[in-house]
């Protein structure tokens, strides 16, 4: 896993620090790999359009999260890769559904329907 250190020295001349990530080469294999499987499952589960924005979502995501943890980025470059792939992954999958569902039932609660009214003949 990745850890930081940070080795402070005093001197006569002053203070010197130095400040180093660590990550093992176990960890970023795994994250590539897990990376990779999410990329080509999305392209087995192909659809129109947007599979295209849900793969440019999950690449996003997994440059931020493959960069987080070779080159030391933070956990908040971590964690907004993770939120990435996921919504890529969703979109892919059922996030138009989960939202026309949303709004059916919000529709539904809210009494907003479509009202017909019969034709009123005048009296003459």
């Amino acid at each position: 896993m990745a850890f930081s250190s940070t080795f402070v020295l005093c001197d006569q001349a002053g203070t010197f620090m130095d400040t180093h990530t660590h990550s093992s080469l176990t960890t970023l294999i795994l994250s590539a790999l897990f990376c990779g499987i999410v990329l080509v499952c999305m392209l087995f589960n192909y659809r129109d359009n947007r599979t295209r924005y849900a793969l440019l979502l999950a690449f996003t995501g997994s440059t931020c999260l493959l960069y987080s943890v070779a080159l030391g980025g933070g956990l908040a470059l971590y964690y907004s890769g993770v939120a990435l792939i996921f919504c890529g992954v969703w979109l892919n999958g059922s996030l138009l559904f989960f939202i026309g569902k949303l709004r059916n039932f919000f529709i539904k609660k809210s009494g907003n329907r479509i009202v017909q009214f019969p034709m009123i003949k005048s009296r003459n």
